[in-house]
């Protein structure tokens, strides 16, 4: 017997369809009533019906948005709207969705039973052929889609309560000798470039594909169960056969026929109904890796990249470098270098945007190098990982990542502009107060809170010399000062920071042309 449910805010209306309709001349059994839509979606996912019977205009869920979410669902369900709203845009939304029929109210009771009568006859004209016990295939399909629900919700856990589930319910248990997998989306692109389409455009290409494989499936001697997870719209197909399932190549086949693009990803085929929640979330994970390298329309799992991050080859190092020097082109075309050798590398979407951030905040420490603070100029709260975060597809990731590092350079030629790094004057000051020690750039460099080779480029390029350079012309004046006192040569030697009193002599001679001691004694 096929099932039917009423959905509507009006309780004489419920209580009128339920005792006056004759479901049962028609082979109808009436399931189940709901108040509203959200309460009417769960009971069509519970329930399955073959036919739905909905007002419109209801509290919570309207009957439209309803429909469009149950067709995920149940796609081969017959629905009925009747509306005390005779306007042209409801009639419009209806007819998108592909409602039998559009009563007003107040319904008749002529108008209920034309309409379950077109309902009946439509059910069955969908009946494959030869099939003349429709009733009992619908029961045996709810059966089989609520067992794998229960399935994958952790209700069935093991073989015996599997076998109990049929047996309970009166229905033999399906044949399984080989099954699988796939998770769908449709993607149909928007005018820049991103999978999206319009919902009731999702909705009937969901209904589409569900058909079309269905009748594929059939043909095989197959079932297939379509339910949703978490937003994706699984396919659960169970074959007698021991044969490969190939759901791969049929997919593609759809795909290539069909008005729907959709991406998918497959699950390794089993043996076992009890590793089917197994091969769904492998299906989710191949069709995360599918919509995000934007490349592949059906990707198996088998070539989802799990693998540990191969080295960048110093990769990182130069874009860093490029960018403390101010090198605008040169820094977007390293990390384009970058970007391209971890999607050669097939990376897995989490951990290609993990070390995309990871490079991000790289640079984000170069810039606080110049004593200001780059996030500030972002505004209050900004975190570079909520906007990456928020990113489909390679494609878009890739062009957020360049473009960071475009207005980074741009912020740090600025900076540059402004005058003299904060971080070169204090370096300045450090020497001249301890020119007399053993200075090296690393230890420069950590008393002024900057990196070596920054502090080293930097230096140059605003003091107009390299830091030895200036530590050298620091320490020969005040050499000469000590040697125009009569000091000796060894002592001045080591107390401007010369540990070696012949390599003073040759320095100070190369820079003044004269050695030490005639210095000393010419004044």
């Amino acid at each position: 017997m096929l099932k039917a449910i009423v959905v509507d805010d009006e309780y004489v209306v419920l209580e009128g369809l339920r005792s006056l309709a004759d479901w049962s001349s028609y082979g109808v059994e009436l399931a189940g009533t709901a108040r509203n839509g959200s309460e009417g979606l769960a009971l069509i996912e519970r329930l399955r019906p073959e036919i739905v019977l909905t007002d419109i205009q209801m509290p919570v869920m309207d009957g439209l948005e309803m429909i469009r979410r149950a067709k995920e669902i149940v796609p081969e369900s017959v629905f009925v709207i009747f509306s005390g709203f005779n306007e042209f845009r409801y009639a419009q939304s209806a007819i998108s969705l592909g409602v039998l029929d559009y009563l007003e109210k107040p319904v008749t009771l002529e108008s209920i039973d034309g309409a379950i009568s077109r309902a009946v006859k439509l059910l069955h004209s969908r009946a494959p052929a030869g099939n003349s016990d429709m009733p009992k295939a619908r029961a045996e399909q709810d059966a089989l889609f609520q067992a794998v629900r229960a399935l994958l919700d952790g209700t069935i856990q093991d073989f015996s309560q599997y076998v109990a589930f049929f047996e309970e319910r009166g229905l033999p248990l399906p044949p399984l000798r080989s099954g699988g997998a796939a998770a769908l989306r449709i993607a149909q692109r928007d005018g820049e470039g991103n999978h999206a389409a319009p919902r009731n455009t999702v909705q009937d290409g969901y209904a589409a594909l569900c058909r079309s494989f269905q009748r594929r499936a059939l043909r095989e001697g197959e079932q297939a169960v379509f339910l949703q997870q978490e937003g994706d719209l699984l396919l659960v197909l169970l074959s007698p056969g021991a044969q490969e399932l190939c759901l791969t190549r049929r997919l593609s086949a759809l795909a290539a026929e069909g008005e729907y693009s959709f991406f998918a990803g497959v699950g390794e085929d089993c043996a076992d109904p009890l590793h089917l929640p197994l091969c769904c979330l492998q299906a989710r994970q191949a069709l995360r890796y599918a919509l995000f390298r934007e490349e592949n329309s059906v990707l198996p799992i088998g070539e989802v990249q799990s693998g540990p991050l191969p080295a960048g080859g110093g990769r990182e190092e130069e874009i860093l470098y490029r960018l403390r020097a101010g090198e605008r082109e040169e820094t977007l075309a390293a990390v384009d270098g970058l970007l391209d050798f971890w999607w050669k590398s097939n990376l897995s979407p989490q951990l290609f945007c993990h070390e995309c951030l990871e490079l991000c905040y790289l640079g984000l420490r170069a810039a606080q190098e110049t004593g200001e603070n780059y996030l500030e100029t972002l505004g209050e709260g900004y975190l570079p990982h909520e906007e990456l975060f928020r990113l489909r597809g390679y494609r878009q990731i890739c062009g957020w990542v360049r473009g960071f590092f475009g207005r980074l350079c741009d912020w740090l030629q600025e900076v540059k502009s402004r005058g003299m790094h904060k971080g070169v004057l204090e370096a300045k000051q450090y020497i001249l107060k301890n020119y007399d020690k053993s200075l090296t750039l690393q230890e420069l460099a950590q008393a002024v809170y900057m990196n070596p080779t920054y502090l080293s480029m930097l230096f140059k390029e605003q003091v107009g010399t390299t830091y030895i350079k200036f530590l050298t012309s620091v320490r020969l004046e005040h050499a000469r000062e000590l040697l125009e006192r009569g000091m000796k040569v060894s002592a001045v030697s080591s107390q401007v920071g010369f540990h070696d009193a012949r390599h003073f002599s040759e320095v100070f001679k190369k820079t003044f042309g004269i050695t030490p001691d005639q210095y000393k004694h010419g004044h």
